[in-house]
């Protein structure tokens, strides 16, 4: 029964992730006609997305995520050469990085076509916060802990700010944005379908939206 009422729910709502396992194969469902070639995967996460790939290269900070060539972001520029991806994947990654500007360039360097990438609606688990007392598992990254983190988001930022990144910096860039999808879950996704009449898409987007995935061609 439970494996009916998964196919059920992603025949009408499409494919829903809960985990970095989960995620990749999204990218893959979604974004197969764009990582053939060489794929780089920046901030793997040990989520396995190489694994679906013919040539993929995984990319990470963490040693325990077992990534191809170990990376700090933060400490400057990719160690590769220019235009030597056919697609560059950098999914729940910009946002934890104070250099976050500085690896975008980077990222449209090293590919000679596609740039995949993923940033999440801060403001929705903000607002569950605010409104109702919860607390959401993604908010633990901007708390107070005890102990120091391994790591931290560094910006904090909603849908629409997002959207206006990825068009601005396209734009900067000479980049075309080749898709621009917006991400809901499963129960924000029949709450969007019911007020789309009611609200403009950038309103809905802020209120409603957890992920905003964007492909550009470089």
């Amino acid at each position: 029964m439970p494996n009916v009422r998964k196919r059920l729910i992603e025949t009408l709502f499409g494919y829903k992730y809960h985990s970095r396992e989960e995620r990749a194969v999204y990218i893959v469902r979604y974004f197969r006609e764009y990582l053939a070639g060489r794929v780089l995967d920046v901030g793997s996460g040990g989520a396995g997305l190489c694994s679906y790939l013919d040539e993929g290269v995984s990319i990470d900070l963490n040693p325990a995520a077992s990534p191809d060539v170990l990376v700090d972001l933060e400490r400057g520029n990719l160690p590769f050469a220019s235009n030597s991806y056919e697609c560059v994947v950098c999914t729940d990654v910009l946002e934890h990085l104070e250099n976050l500007h500085g690896i975008f360039a980077e990222l449209v360097r090293v590919s000679r076509r596609y740039l995949i990438i993923s940033l999440p609606n801060n403001w929705l688990e903000a607002r569950a916060i605010i409104c109702r007392g919860q607390h959401m598992r993604s908010m633990r990254r901007y708390g107070l802990p005890l102990d120091k983190p391994f790591d931290r988001h560094r910006w904090f930022f909603g849908y629409a700010e997002a959207e206006d990144f990825v068009y601005g910096m396209a734009a900067r860039m000479e980049l075309k944005v080749i898709e621009c999808r917006t991400y809901f879950g499963t129960r924000n996704h029949i709450k969007a379908a019911a007020l789309r009449p009611w609200m403009s898409s950038r309103r809905l987007h802020n209120l409603l939206a957890s992920v905003l995935w964007a492909v550009l061609e470089v």
